[in-house]
């Protein structure tokens, strides 16, 4: 696979960081509840990167890239704190 299709688990780690049975559950929520196309093979469902972007508003991030949004957190403006 080249990345372009995620299983449930993968997509779950995509949108949530961590593939967890709450995320897992969380993400299926979103794609019923959205009716996102999925594609069925057997007892496999696949749902493609560009629709899981698309449906989030966001663009595709690194695992790394996302790690290090991740431990940034949130960033004070230590300019206005000094006075």
């Amino acid at each position: 696979m080249d990345g372009n299709l995620f299983t449930l688990h993968q997509a779950a780690e995509y949108l949530f960081g961590v593939d967890t049975d709450a995320t897992y559950k969380r993400t299926w929520r979103l794609i019923k509840s959205n009716a996102v196309p999925t594609i069925k093979t057997g007892k496999k469902t696949y749902v493609a990167r560009a629709v899981l972007e698309d449906l989030c508003g966001i663009s595709g991030v690194s695992s790394q890239g996302q790690a290090v949004r991740d431990s940034l957190g949130s960033v004070r403006d230590t300019a206005s704190d000094s006075g």
